[in-house]
């Protein structure tokens, strides 16, 4: 997904005008313009869905392990590891699965 820098040069641009620098914003500005760039400052935030979270939810129970999460999720063990760290320090953000749906 790429970012609209435009709009996020416009957003650095208004706090500038308004605090005279980055360094005086608020920390709520600042977080809304991490937002809209998607880079946070202690790492990526992954983007989870309810299926994905009730796989994660079952293997910290010990109820299924990781290689047999890979195979449900169709997605490999690597790519479980980071995801499964955010979803136990709650860094994460739900989207819906449009595969659910459709």
């Amino acid at each position: 997904m790429k970012t609209k820098w435009p709009l996020v040069m416009a957003k650095v641009q208004s706090i500038e005008l308004e605090h005279r620098s980055m360094n005086n914003a608020t920390k709520t500005e600042l977080d809304d313009l991490h937002r809209l760039t998607k880079t946070y400052l202690h790492g990526p935030v992954y983007e989870l869905t309810n299926y994905e979270i009730y796989i994660f939810e079952r293997i910290l129970r010990g109820q299924i392990s990781k290689r047999s999460a890979s195979i449900f999720m169709e997605k490999s063990v690597r790519w479980i590891n980071p995801r499964l760290r955010a979803f136990q320090n709650e860094d994460y953000q739900l989207v819906t699965d449009c595969k659910l749906f459709s």
